[in-house]
């Protein structure tokens, strides 16, 4: 199992769901674009690709990829923005 720091843009109705691997995730701000939300996430998985099917099969193919970092298996984000 893999640890990954991860982004995307969602619609605004949809909410952030539980998903299988998920630490953590927060909505940290919209695009002005069209008011989607960015979501950042630290999901544990087996591979990325792993995570992005995971991802659209539990939040919906109406996510949009912004990054996917791997990180160390005991990393966590060093804020308490993220709680």
């Amino acid at each position: 199992m893999e640890r990954f720091w991860v982004s995307w843009y969602q619609p605004s109705e949809i909410t952030v769901a539980d998903f299988p691997g998920r630490i953590k995730s927060w909505v940290t701000g919209i695009r002005c674009s069209d008011e989607a939300h960015t979501v950042v996430a630290l999901v544990d998985a087996e591979s990325e690709q792993a995570l992005w099917e995971t991802l659209f099969k539990c939040v919906g193919n109406h996510i949009e990829e912004r990054f996917c970092s791997q990180v160390p298996n005991n990393w966590t984000p060093n804020s308490t923005r993220f709680q």
